[in-house]
């Protein structure tokens, strides 16, 4: 007669061989050698972390072979994320950026699994961005355009940034940080505010921090002449 033969499956595990086979028996003996061959499934697990090596939940890891997607995984509240039933191969792993982050470490990460070695944790860490701004302004209010502003984070780099018509400035993109933020002084101007110290210090926290201004005033000058009785 004719028989199917068909291995049951059993977690962790993946064929690599057909899981059911059609067997004819009659009257040639005995059908043997009908194997089945499986391999075990591996993980890709890992944690989401901000700059402050603190956990983020609710962030998707996304994963994909030459073949497209696979699946996807979100981060728990510990950060933690997992998935798991993948067969031996490359693999790309990919966070899913979220509103204002940046990524510190890469975005996405190609990743070899083997039957034996362990791949290890694949992290990422990101930061929130925010936005440092102010005006430039003279006394009475009025904007002055074409002043130098720089800001500078805790590692020493300066970023340069110019008033606009309305002695506007910004700049964007920054990450969470302790940033120093000083005018550039020009000739025939003295700085009103910010005085002693008379540069801002803003501390970031993925919050944009606005009116950082500075006020100068044009320097005047003061003449005249000095005459003795005698000569008038």
């Amino acid at each position: 007669g004719v028989y199917t033969v068909r291995e049951e499956s059993q977690s962790g595990w993946i064929a690599t061989s057909p899981v059911s086979i059609s067997v004819t028996l009659d009257c040639t003996g005995d059908q043997t050698n009908k194997n089945f061959t499986n391999i075990p499934t591996r993980c890709l697990s890992g944690f989401k972390f901000n700059e402050r090596h603190e956990p983020l939940a609710g962030w998707r890891i996304e994963v994909a072979n030459n073949s497209g997607p696979v699946g996807s995984a979100i981060t728990d509240n510990n950060g933690f994320w997992q998935f798991c039933d993948l067969a031996p191969g490359d693999y790309v792993v990919s966070e899913v950026l979220q509103g204002n982050y940046r990524a510190l470490t890469p975005a996405t990460v190609v990743v070899t699994l083997d039957d034996c070695d362990d791949p290890g944790m694949i992290n990422f860490t990101n930061t929130m961005t925010a936005c440092l701004s102010g005006f430039k302004l003279n006394e009475v209010g009025t904007g002055l355009q074409g002043w130098t502003i720089q800001v500078t984070n805790s590692t020493g780099y300066t970023w340069n940034t110019i008033t606009d018509q309305s002695g506007y400035w910004s700049l964007c993109d920054l990450i969470n940080d302790t940033y120093t933020v000083c005018e550039v002084s020009q000739n025939g101007w003295v700085q009103l505010s910010p005085q002693n110290p008379d540069c801002w210090t803003a501390i970031l926290n993925g919050v944009d921090i606005p009116d950082l201004n500075f006020t100068n005033t044009n320097t005047q000058c003061i003449s005249g002449h000095k005459y003795d009785t005698v000569t008038g």
